[in-house]
Parts: structure tokens; C-alpha cells; sequence
């Protein structure tokens, strides 16, 4: 067992055999259900810069999220907690 997970709402366990299957892993009394790690692989991203516009090198994400407006009303995020959900893919 590579880990175990054991909360209100989840409860199961990352494994690695080499000498059950699937299928005698879902086959076990205990077992639900299994999901099969897989590796993906993601195309190559091609990079690319900015436009001529001159307006492109004022381009910034607060702009396209909203965040400029609030910093225009004075808000600037002290003391806001945030909360991060990390969803395990690895894009390398």
C-alpha cells in the first residue's frame, strides 16, 4: 500500500501488485471500486509572445480576472485566507 485515505467522504487506498489484476482486485470483498493509474503526456506547448500592439505590453492577468478593480477600490487581500486545491497533475 502506498497510501491510505480515510475521511467523511472518501475512503480508499493508492496501491501497487504485481501480482493481483484488476479484476482480482475488484473481486476482493472489500474492494468498490478501482481507477488504474494512468501517465498522460500533454503536446508540447509552443510559446508565444506578445503581439505588436502596444497595448500588449500592458497587458497583466488582474485585468482579465477582475483583481485591478478590487485593488482600485483599496483591497489588496491582507489578511484573506486562501485556500489552494491541488488537483496531483504533474505537468512536466
Amino acid at each position: 500500500m502506498l497510501k491510505s485515505f480515510n475521511s467523511e467522504i472518501f475512503h480508499g487506498a493508492s496501491i501497487e501488485t504485481e501480482t493481483l489484476n484488476l479484476d482480482e482486485i475488484l473481486a476482493l470483498p472489500y474492494v468498490a471500486r478501482v481507477w488504474p493509474n494512468e501517465l498522460i503526456q500533454l503536446a508540447p506547448v509552443d510559446s508565444e509572445g506578445f503581439s505588436d500592439d502596444a497595448s500588449a505590453s500592458l497587458y497583466t492577468s488582474h485585468n482579465s480576472t477582475g483583481v485591478n478593480k478590487l485593488h482600485d477600490a483599496g483591497i489588496f487581500g491582507e489578511g484573506v485566507i486562501v485556500g489552494v486545491v491541488d488537483t496531483g497533475t504533474n505537468y512536466r
